[in-house]
């Protein structure tokens, strides 16, 4: 596309950057009774009446063992769904929320693990999961005052990609977009600040480790960025029922000690998560195609 054509393009990014501002504003005037509703709403279209990602999403929990019967993962689908669409509208509407409300909605459970880390001055590499309420988790935890940097891919259209940089930064939330370079990384641990990073996705140029006991890729850059640096993996999930939240911490992991242990710790990475998600499963991400190749 020619610069001209580029130029003519932004004013309808910026129109519908308003929009989104817009539509989070008056979402966020709803009472939690109607963003419930309008989540159930837009969770029968996506799975019911449009069916997009059904039968992965069905097939996901019948292969995992998570659901045992075709119907038992077809309900569970279905509220993971909705589930995604409320985290959709929680997400959106974070940013019309004051710092004391996101405060009091949080139950930190074993925070202290994360306190302990940063007391050891090499910082601390949180992995979560496309589980629970993850962006309130980082949001939440900025507005505590821990050092919070995190690791996001740039969302499409850019518009919204704007407009949810800009409800991050709000609460002081430092973001490094996906695919900066190692040495950015490892220096925010060094710095002695909380890294962090999903792990939950497909990489196919990962190691070889398994998922709910389904073979897949998984990066190793948290393992490598423990052993480089010394800060521990402190793995964590915040589940909710959309008004109030906890943090579920899973088995702190020590840095590799050499580079050979790093297969070993990325697969430990992908246990412990796993352990969050049977927790709560339906509030894990199934349409996310987590064992493509």
């Amino acid at each position: 596309m020619t610069f001209s054509g580029l130029n003519r393009l932004k004013p309808f990014g910026d129109i519908l950057q308003h929009f989104f501002t817009i539509l989070a504003h008056l979402l966020g005037l709803l009472p939690p009774s109607w963003r419930f509703s309008l989540a159930g709403i837009l969770a029968w279209t996506w799975f019911d009446l449009l069916r997009i990602r059904r039968k992965q999403v069905i097939a996901q929990l019948m292969a995992t063992g998570v659901a045992s019967t075709p119907s038992e993962a077809q309900k569970l689908g279905r509220r993971s769904v909705r589930h995604t669409c409320l985290v959709f509208l929680d997400t959106l509407t974070l940013g019309e929320r004051t710092a004391q409300e996101i405060r009091e909605s949080i139950d930190p459970g074993r925070r202290h693990l994360v306190d302990d880390a940063l007391k050891r001055g090499r910082g601390a590499i949180v992995i979560t999961a496309h589980l629970g309420y993850f962006d309130r988790l980082a949001m939440s935890q900025s507005v505590e005052g821990y050092p919070i940097v995190m690791v996001t891919k740039r969302l499409k259209p850019a518009s919204l990609h704007r407009f949810w940089m800009a409800s991050r930064r709000r609460f002081g939330l430092e973001i490094l977009e996906a695919g900066d370079h190692f040495e950015a990384l490892a220096d925010a641990l060094k710095g002695n600040k909380v890294l962090g990073l999903v792990i939950d996705q497909h990489a196919p140029h990962g190691l070889r480790t398994t998922f709910l006991g389904l073979p897949c890729r998984s990066l190793a850059g948290v393992a490598r960025l423990a052993l480089v640096t010394g800060a521990p993996i402190l793995p964590l999930s915040l589940p909710g029922d959309g008004t109030r939240f906890r943090m579920e911490f899973g088995e702190p992991l020590g840095p590799p000690r050499n580079a050979e242990e790093i297969p070993r710790i990325t697969q430990q990475c992908q246990d412990e998560i796993q352990k969050l998600v049977r927790k709560t499963p339906e509030q894990w991400l199934w349409l996310h195609r987590r064992w493509k190749g």
